[in-house]
C-alpha cells in the first residue's frame, strides 16, 4: 500500500500505517489492552477477517485476561466514524455485528491447553465450525533419558467437576498424601507446582504446619531465589517447592535433587524432561560448590556425598482434567488408560544395565 513509510535500517526494513488504514497489525495483547484504556478505542479491530495467534503457549505464562479482552474486541461495531473513508465498503454481516462469523481465526501452538480452548470457544464463532491439527505424542520416559534405574509413580488423585477440581486436590493432597512423603522422603526433595495458585495455597499449609520447605516462585526476587537455594542444597530445607513459571523464566537453575515431587504435570513436556534430568546431576567430589549463592544471606556448608543405593523416586500426581498434560508425558497411546485406571498408583520403572 502506498501508506506505508519505509524505513530501512541495514538489512531490516520497517513498515508503518496508522491502525485505521494498515492492512496488516502485529501487536501482543498487553500493547492493545493498553490502548484501549488510554481512550484509543479499538476501533481498527472491528474489520478483522484473519486473526493469527502465533506461539500461543507462551500467553499462558503471561495473564490471559488480556488476551481474552482483545478477543472479544474484535469484529464489534466502532464507537467513532472517524478513519473511515466510505461506509459503503463495510460489508452487511459487519453492521449486522456477524462479522466474526467471517473471521478466520489461527492458533499455531506448541501444544493444546484447556485455556487456550476455552478463549477458542468463548471469542471464536466461525460459522464454519472448528478445526484441530494434533500431534501424536511418544512416551517421555525412555532410556536415553535415564541414565540409571529409577522409579516413577504415577497417581490419580478423584476430583470432581473442574470448578472445585483445585480445591478438591488439595484437600486429598495435605490429607492422604503429604504426610505419608514427608516423614519417607528425608531431604534433596523438589516439589513442582504448575500453578501459582496452588503454590499460594501449599505455601500457607506448610507454613501452618512448620514444615521444613523452602519457597520459589516467579514473584521471588533473585537473591531470596539464590538464598532458598542454598538453604535447600545445604540441608537447612528438606523440601524446595518450585513454580512452573519460575521454571519458565529461568529465575535460578536448580543443579540436583534425590526426589521430585510433581504436584501437576507441566504443560511443556520438555519442562518434564529437564526436571527429572535433576535425578541425574552429579555434584564433583564431597563439597557441594556454591559460589553462585556467595551474596545470599546463608551460610552455605560443605555436605557429605549421598549413599549410592539411595532411590532417586519421583512421584508424579494428576486429575482427569489433566488430559493434555498426561498425554504429552506418557504418550497418546497410553493416555486415556492411566485416565480410566481403577488403581490409585501406577509405577513405571526403566532399569538401565
Amino acid at each position: 500500500s502506498d501508506v506505508y513509510k519505509r524505513q530501512f535500517y541495514g538489512s531490516v526494513m520497517k513498515l508503518y500505517a496508522g491502525f485505521d488504514k494498515a492492512d496488516i497489525v502485529v501487536a501482543s495483547p498487553l500493547g492493545l489492552k493498553t490502548m484501549n484504556k488510554e481512550d484509543a478505542k479499538l476501533d481498527f479491530l472491528s474489520s478483522i477477517e484473519l486473526a493469527f495467534l502465533v506461539h500461543a503457549h507462551l500467553f499462558i505464562y503471561q495473564n490471559l485476561e488480556h488476551l481474552e479482552e482483545v478477543l472479544k474486541q474484535l469484529n464489534k461495531l466502532p464507537t467513532k466514524m472517524e478513519g473511515l473513508a466510505n461506509i459503503n465498503r463495510i460489508m452487511d454481516l459487519f453492521l449486522d455485528k456477524k462479522g466474526e462469523l467471517l473471521r478466520q481465526t489461527v492458533v499455531l501452538t506448541k501444544y493444546k491447553a484447556l485455556e487456550l480452548n476455552y478463549l477458542l470457544k468463548a471469542c471464536s464463532a466461525n460459522y464454519m465450525g472448528r478445526f484441530y491439527l494434533s500431534y501424536e505424542y511418544q512416551c517421555l520416559f525412555t532410556r536415553d533419558m535415564i541414565s540409571q534405574e529409577k522409579k516413577i509413580y504415577m497417581r490419580k488423585i478423584p476430583v470432581g467437576d473442574i470448578e472445585s477440581a483445585h480445591e478438591k486436590k488439595f484437600e486429598f493432597f495435605t490429607k492422604k498424601i503429604w504426610g505419608k512423603l514427608y516423614e519417607a522422603l528425608k531431604m534433596y526433595t523438589v516439589v513442582y507446582v504448575p500453578s501459582y495458585f496452588d503454590f499460594v495455597r501449599l505455601r500457607k499449609y506448610f507454613k501452618e504446619t512448620h514444615a521444613s520447605v523452602g519457597f520459589v516462585s516467579e514473584y521471588t526476587n533473585k537473591k531470596m531465589c539464590q538464598s532458598q537455594r542454598a538453604l535447600f542444597e545445604t540441608k537447612r530445607f528438606r523440601f524446595l517447592m518450585y513454580t512452573e513459571r519460575a521454571h519458565f523464566f529461568e529465575l535460578i537453575k536448580l543443579r540436583f535433587a534425590r526426589h521430585l515431587i510433581f504436584y501437576g504435570i507441566p504443560k511443556e513436556r520438555q519442562f518434564m524432561e529437564e526436571m527429572m534430568g535433576l535425578l541425574s546431576a552429579k555434584r564433583e567430589g564431597k563439597v557441594l560448590k556454591v559460589a553462585e549463592t556467595q551474596k545470599a544471606t546463608v551460610n552455605a556448608q560443605p555436605i557429605e556425598d549421598e549413599p549410592e543405593e539411595m532411590m532417586w523416586d519421583s512421584y508424579v500426581y494428576y486429575t482427569k482434567h489433566d488430559e493434555y498434560e498426561l498425554e504429552r508425558v506418557v504418550g497418546s497411546a497410553h493416555v486415556k488408560r492411566y485416565l480410566t485406571t481403577e488403581t490409585n498408583t501406577s509405577l513405571i520403572c526403566v532399569h538401565i544395565h
